[in-house]
């Protein structure tokens, strides 16, 4: 299977500063949510959908940014695919370095001093996340299922 990028798509983008003093790009935290996306009549395409939000620790600057990126394939998509690591490691790892620019260069053209993002390991947020989910999943505790007695 060949697998081509085919670019960003910011959905939104928000920047908000209500404060006095500009923020050090270097005391800024961020977080980021990301998923595979699918279309039903575009069996050859995928994306991954980027939910990212960089704030100050006192609220007062926010950046929030709904990006998808897109991937071509030159077969149909199955559900092979979709449960391979492709679509949850290898494509969050190969478009974010471009979300990482634009952010910067939001910055930078807003007037702010760019924030350089770190490279993130996109394995071991995979790892952390599906850990995290079999661990709430075995420790839910079960109800009975009540039967009826037979007359």
């Amino acid at each position: 299977m060949n697998i081509q990028f085919g670019g960003i798509l910011i959905n939104e983008c928000n920047l908000k500063f209500e404060g006095d003093i500009v923020p050090d790009p270097t005391k800024l935290k961020f977080n980021f949510k990301f998923f595979p996306a699918y279309l039903a009549n575009e069996p050859n395409k995928f994306g991954v959908i980027f939910e990212f939000n960089l704030n100050s620790e006192d609220n007062l600057f926010k950046i929030y940014i709904e990006a998808i990126s897109s991937f071509i394939t030159d077969v149909e998509i199955n559900d092979e695919f979709k449960a391979s690591p492709f679509p949850k490691i290898s494509a969050p790892a190969i478009a974010f370095p471009y979300l990482r620019t634009f952010i910067s260069n939001l910055m930078l053209n807003s007037g702010y001093q760019p924030v350089n993002l770190p490279s993130v390991n996109f394995v071991k947020i995979v790892e952390d996340t599906d850990r995290k989910i079999n661990s709430e999943s075995t420790n839910k505790p079960t109800k009975g299922v009540k039967r009826k007695k037979a007359k």
